[in-house]
């Protein structure tokens, strides 16, 4: 077969909110919007997340693995005026079974928001916030690398959502060993049409990752891929079912490009194919998705849609 794989497989997940794209992972999305009034200008907050996850993957592509621990953000913010926001604090990850914090990191925002429009300059509102599909990334980066720290630009209406953004996640300096690497991309979703009780979606999603740079001293090429999603979302609001509340139904087309000098993917291009329908009952989301994908790789995507092994002891193993 020239195809990665053909599955169909069913999630039931708790959910409280409405869906928004994918699955409702906005359990996990810490955006801090400005409050309407600035008669407490600072204020002291504490986030905090635990999780558990437990994968049971037998097969050549993804390994099994578990991950167990919590994250504390401890944080103070500042609004000096009623659009503008700055926010500073310590982020901390402690993994069970681990020696003390995995990870401890600052954490400094420059919010400016008004009407629709935010932009966040320094620790970005990531990971899940972007709302990528899952082949594209990995929902679990908001346990392993829930910073993000650069330069965004969101704007987030009832008939639009927009994100563009860009990720610094290792900076260099001359003579270093090691290259720099950023990320960043564009979603945009549209609402084309809008009835009562349904709505008609247009999501596009391109997301990219660079590896490179000029000073450092690394014989490693230069690395530079591409992803993007096309797709069509409807969504309809049922009325006289007490408990079923929305029916969704979504389909993407997925593209991957290496436009690296010396590519250390085996393939360069591929393509997916990623079907979604899902029911909103009032107790849990219930999903249903397909996806094929041929010589498709995502560097940032979740493992079981690549192509690519990502396995500790078949690290060459292909997709037929």
């Amino acid at each position: 077969m020239k195809y990665l794989w053909a599955t169909l497989f069913c999630t039931l997940l708790i959910s409280l909110l409405p869906c928004q794209a994918q699955l409702d992972n906005r359990f996990f999305a810490d955006v801090d919007s400005l409050p309407i009034t600035t008669t407490k200008p600072l204020r002291l907050q504490l986030r905090t997340l635990g999780f558990v996850r437990n994968n049971e993957y037998f097969n050549n592509i993804a390994d099994g693995y578990t991950l167990f621990g919590y994250h504390l953000l401890p944080y103070l913010t500042y609004q000096p005026t009623a659009h503008l926001m700055l926010k500073g604090g310590i982020f901390l990850r402690q993994d069970f079974g681990g020696q003390g914090f995995r990870q401890i990191e600052p954490v400094f925002t420059i919010k400016w928001q008004k009407g629709p429009w935010t932009m966040n300059f320094g620790t970005l509102d990531g990971h899940l916030n972007h709302q990528y599909l899952e082949p594209l990334y990995n929902f679990e980066r908001t346990y392993t690398n829930r910073l993000e720290n650069g330069l965004q630009w969101v704007y987030n209406s009832p008939r639009r959502f927009a994100d563009l953004w860009v990720n610094w996640q290792n900076v260099i300096y001359p003579q270093d060993s090691a290259q720099e690497e950023l990320s960043g991309g564009l979603v945009w979703h549209e609402r084309l049409l809008a009835g009562p009780r349904w709505q008609l979606w247009l999501p596009f999603q391109a997301y990219a990752y660079h590896q490179g740079g000029q000073i450092d001293i690394t014989n490693q090429p230069l690395t530079t891929i591409y992803n993007m999603a096309l797709g069509a979302e409807a969504r309809w609001q049922t009325k006289g079912l007490p408990w079923l509340q929305q029916l969704r139904f979504s389909a993407y087309a997925l593209l991957y490009n290496n436009v690296s000098p010396q590519p250390n993917v085996p393939f360069d291009n591929g393509h997916g194919w990623y079907h979604n329908l899902e029911a909103q009952t009032n107790w849990a989301t219930l999903m249903l998705s397909w996806w094929r994908g041929s010589t498709f790789y995502a560097i940032h995507g979740g493992p079981l849609y690549q192509s690519v092994s990502s396995t500790v002891n078949n690290p060459e193993f292909r997709a037929p």
